[in-house]
């Protein structure tokens, strides 16, 4: 149910002396936050950054090809000195989401760095630190002496990063916090920690920098000078970082712990006999190292992992338990004769304390699991209520909702979120009550189901839970009543772009003999009248047929009354998509989906080819189509067949019109006989 993939950390660009100071906000007053490029970006994206618990962003992706890296810039004065965790989540058009790892803000507007520095323990009497050397300790070893004032119990945070010589900016990735808390043997020693390989063997040469912040009951943040230490290293961090399978939002409750902590270790090169070992280590919410947690296990790669694409492995779920409420951090390396290479890290938080799943939602309009149009047409949404236990103020609620056709296939747009944080109100009456627009939930058809839930981020960053699905399906009413099946998805009109005249079918049924009365909006047009209103009288079996064209893409509401009886009306809803660029000579194409079975009412591919293969530099002048079930091609090689011979517009363009009389998820395979290689395949939905 849940999509995951690997987001890179954040990036500090303020943080190249290890603190955000008043130089660093002297321009603008301003934190600023970029986040990279990541696997899978697509249009629809959001971005939500979130600076600790004092404030989060929201960016929506318009344009992944432009769009990143993207820089949200947060207010410094809302931000007063401290230390902060930094991280951003991704959710997609479907309400998959997933975090990114954390990384650590230290705002010291002062900065004195009275305290002496830390030590690189491991370099050499150079002051180098070598790739030897890294691999050997697992990474690299900083000693925090005993500083001026040392008390038992101080809170101390030890930052690492790496400064890239040529530009002076901080290496993506390098950034490393720990917190330590001072105790007796450290007065007089001080302590070590060890920086993962991870956050170094990412160049070949730079400067690695740390410094510590110390916090104690009675004094302000203190902050030391800044250690440097140059790197002599390979770069060999260059595979994507693991991902933790079972995590929903970037979060593992004790249900996807069942089966243990799983992880995917996945690399574009692959191979039978490489040896992969998996790292994982705990960590609290204020980045003290979890005892017990730091493990490893270690894999050789088989014919079935590379035609995987990935290994997988699974850690024992008491590493997690000893968490309890903090973050789990893991990192692979791939050893292929003499060769190792690293991969990026990734972070997973962890929260075992709050109840995991919450209650599902309750669609209040419903009876029995079942909403009606009219309570949806009366109340101009479907009314939705949550509640969970411990309910609190600032609690961040984000409510999903999509809707899935008779057959139980997702319906193209019908995704819907909505992020509310609960307020006083809200907490007196004991839950929160959403209304999803009726354009969103109007895009099930009558017989298919609507479905909502809900994730919860807990006030002050305290965790994480998630919901159990409700589900109600949506029927027509009783007594004189229409509804509408109408196909989704078609393109928008523009016949001088292609040479294609891309509509949404639909059937209305109703009273036998009813004038109807339909309208628009002004974007979108009947195909029979031209315009944005168009009338028609249903035959004796109540039936009635219209097309709609729209000259861009997104949600259209089409109303419906019965001319004679005004108070039977109807509105629903449809969407048109947009054109996806192709491979091989496909140019572009669209189609439309979930029509009627009835014979009639179709689903249609729209496409444009090449003039020419790039492969066989012949011209393209025609498509072959093939489908399956029990699906037909209408008005080729014979009036109704399963394959067909198509030729190309002047414009190499095509419409394909498919058929069927069978409810069923149909594939059509589409192929150019000019251009070899060339194939799409297409799943269209018949209801």
């Amino acid at each position: 149910m849940f999509k995951v993939f690997s987001l890179i950390a954040p990036y500090l660009p303020q943080m190249r002396d290890g603190v955000i100071n008043n130089d660093d906000l002297s321009v603008d007053n301003k934190i600023y936050v970029e986040v990279a490029k990541y696997e899978l970006a697509a249009i629809g994206d959001e971005i939500l950054v979130n600076f600790g618990s004092i404030s989060s962003k929201l960016k929506v992706i318009t344009d992944p090809t432009s769009d990143f890296p993207i820089q949200i810039d947060f207010d410094a004065r809302i931000i007063p000195d401290g230390i902060y965790m930094v991280n951003y989540s991704a959710t997609d058009f479907a309400g998959n989401a997933n975090e990114s790892p954390i990384v650590t803000a230290v705002v010291d507007r002062l900065d004195s760095g009275k305290l002496i520095p830390p030590i690189f323990s491991d370099a050499d009497a150079n002051n180098i630190i070598t790739n030897q050397n890294v691999i050997i300790n697992m990474g690299t070893h900083i000693l925090v002496p005993a500083y001026d004032n040392i008390m038992l119990d101080d809170s101390v945070s030890v930052t690492f990063w790496i400064l890239d010589p040529t530009t002076n900016q901080i290496v993506p990735g390098s950034s490393y916090t720990v917190n330590h808390t001072i105790i007796q043997e450290d007065i007089f020693t001080g302590f070590t920690i060890l920086v993962p390989e991870t956050n170094i063997l990412l160049v070949k040469r730079g400067l690695a920098k740390a410094r510590y912040y110390v916090t104690s009951a009675n004094n302000p943040i203190a902050t030391s000078q800044i250690a440097t230490a140059t790197l002599e290293l390979d770069g060999s961090i260059t595979l994507p970082g693991p991902i933790f399978i079972d995590n929903i939002n970037g979060w593992l409750t004790t249900e996807q712990l069942i089966r243990g902590i799983r992880e995917s270790c996945g690399y574009d090169d692959i191979q039978n006999g490489d040896t992969v070992t998996l790292y994982i280590s705990g960590y609290k919410m204020d980045n003290t190292p979890v005892e017990g947690t730091s493990t490893s296990l270690t894999t050789t790669v088989t014919p079935v992992d590379v035609n995987n694409g990935f290994t997988l492995f699974s850690f024992l779920r008491t590493i997690a338990e000893k968490v309890y409420f903090g973050y789990l951090t893991s990192y692979y390396k791939v050893t292929r004769g003499n060769n190792i290479r690293y991969s990026y890290y990734n972070n997973v938080k962890v929260d075992l304390k709050h109840i995991s799943p919450l209650p599902a939602p309750i669609f209040t309009q419903a009876k029995d699991d079942v909403i009606y149009l009219s309570d949806i047409e009366n109340n101009n949404g479907a009314s939705i209520r949550i509640y969970y236990p411990k309910m609190a103020i600032d609690d961040n609620v984000t409510i999903y909702t999509d809707c899935t056709d008779i057959n139980g296939e997702f319906i193209e747009n019908s995704a819907y979120q909505d992020i509310t944080i609960l307020t006083q109100i809200d907490i007196m009456q004991g839950y929160y009550d959403f209304l999803c627009p009726k354009e969103k939930v109007l895009l099930a058809p009558v017989g298919g189901q609507i479905h909502a839930s809900y994730r919860v981020r807990y006030a002050n960053d305290e965790g994480f839970s998630y919901s159990e699905m409700a589900d109600v399906f949506l029927e027509s009413d009783t007594g004189g009543s229409m509804n509408v099946i109408i196909t989704t998805n078609a393109a928008p009109y523009d016949y001088n772009i292609v040479h294609v005249y891309p509509c949404n079918y639909a059937k209305i049924f109703g009273p036998a003999g009813a004038q109807l009365s339909l309208s628009t909006s002004n974007d979108v047009v009947f195909v029979e009248s031209g315009s944005s209103t168009h009338s028609l009288i249903l035959n004796e079996k109540g039936e009635g047929r219209f097309r709609v064209r729209s000259a861009r893409s997104g949600s259209a509401l089409i109303n419906i009354f019965q001319i004679n009886d005004p108070s039977k009306e109807l509105t629903i809803a449809t969407s048109f998509g947009k054109y996806i660029l192709g491979e091989g000579s496909i140019d572009f194409y669209n189609y439309s989906t979930n029509a009627a079975s009835d014979g009639v009412m179709p689903c249609c591919i729209y496409l444009k080819t090449d003039a020419i293969s790039g492969f066989t530099k012949a011209d393209i002048t025609k498509v072959r189509v093939a489908v399956d079930g029990d699906a037909k091609i209408v008005g080729y090689d014979s009036t109704y067949s399963q394959s067909a011979t198509i030729n190309l517009n002047d414009d190499h363009s095509c419409e394909i019109t498919i058929i069927n009389t069978t409810k069923e998820l149909v594939t059509a395979t589409i192929t150019l006989p000019e251009s070899s290689g060339t194939i799409l395949r297409l799943e269209l939905s018949f209801q």
